[in-house]
């Protein structure tokens, strides 16, 4: 078989098309990293703004619970103004615990610090401690003073603009919280969007081109191979492969045109099926070949012929152990290749 002319040609116009691959391959590692830092940044901004989130929104409900214990704080103390009983001091001593638990419910969700921003006016824990002293002021003047002087502070008016900044000042911050988790949530659908659609892009690209760069160097191993095969095929000395049991599985033109030298074993037979006085002489270092992996050159071999004077044509046979890799990566026998030249070849 001759080596297909086109074919050259062909493997000479794409070794620059493979060169250019090999040459861009490291695109291909770099897309992959970008996809997985664009999933990973997705990942970790989508954390922190849960966290964001979460934080805004345990703070908007803690605030909602303080406001309803001030609300409780105010009643018991004007149910106390009024009535003077010490059953309303109950209600109004639990509003009293219930606020100190919202405020370090608070101080641990924000940290001890709340954010200005969301802020209306003064801040409300100052707001709350001046609601609080009023509160104590009043409830004071009722046990020591009496109805009259309690009520001579409620009217004032101190209390209720106390009270009227709280409540505006809660209000301010649902509302601007609210807002923000709002602005949060709709920056994450779009960087959420944006990520996936980088990270899909790359992902794909980065497979793209590793399969193409796949294509590309199995069909450079076909050519390869095809031209190889054109090589072996043409070779002015006879080639063949044998496997593990000694049987014939390729040959060349020169080999097979041996066969008129008495040498004409058949794909699939034993090398010395058509001179079965061959297998005494072929047998040792054949087996060392197959077995120990011991390598045999030049040797001589007599074998009949009807094309040369005497009826005996002189060969020259060298045989070597074929190995691939196994599963483990260690190299394997698994058949005997040899070549046979005649003695006037062999000898030039």
């Amino acid at each position: 078989m001759h080596a297909p002319i086109a074919a050259l040609r062909r493997w000479n116009r794409r070794r620059s098309r493979l060169t250019a691959a090999l040459v861009n391959s490291p695109v291909a590692f770099g897309l992959l990293i970008i996809a997985l830092l664009a999933a990973g940044w997705n990942y970790l901004v989508a954390e922190s703004s849960r966290d964001r989130v979460a934080e805004a929104n345990g703070v908007v409900l803690e605030v909602e619970r303080l406001f309803s214990s001030i609300k409780d704080l105010e009643t018991g103390e004007r149910g106390f103004v009024l009535v003077g009983s010490d059953n309303y001091l109950i209600p109004y001593d639990g509003a009293r615990a219930a606020i100190d638990r919202s405020l370090a419910r608070l101080n641990t969700i924000t940290r001890g610090h709340l954010d200005p921003s969301v802020a209306g006016g003064r801040p409300l824990d100052v707001l709350v401690a001046e609601k609080r002293a009023f509160a104590a002021r009043v409830v004071a003047l009722r046990k020591e003073q009496g109805f009259e002087a309690a009520t001579d502070l409620v009217r004032t008016g101190d209390g209720k603009e106390t009270m009227d900044a709280i409540r505006a000042e809660a209000v301010a911050i649902r509302t601007k919280l609210s807002e923000r988790v709002d602005k949060i949530q709709r920056s994450d659908r779009l960087r959420g969007l944006l990520l996936a659609l980088l990270t899909g892009t790359t992902a794909w690209s980065a497979v793209a081109l590793v399969a193409w760069l796949l294509v590309l160097r199995r069909e450079e191993g076909r050519l390869t191979s095809a031209l190889l095969e054109g090589v072996l095929e043409n070779a002015p000395v006879g080639l063949g492969f044998l496997d593990r049991d000694l049987r014939l599985q390729h040959r060349n033109r020169a080999l097979a045109s041996l066969g008129g030298s008495g040498f004409g074993a058949g794909i699939g037979q034993p090398i010395w099926a058509a001179l079965p006085a061959l297998e005494e002489r072929l047998s040792t270092p054949l087996h060392a070949a197959l077995r120990q992996g011991v390598a045999t050159s030049d040797l001589p071999v007599p074998v009949a012929s009807r094309t040369v004077p005497g009826g005996i044509r002189h060969l020259r046979m060298s045989f070597y152990p074929l190995t691939v890799p196994n599963e483990a990566g260690h190299p394997e026998i698994e058949g005997v290749g040899f070549v046979v030249a005649a003695e006037s070849s062999a000898k030039v």
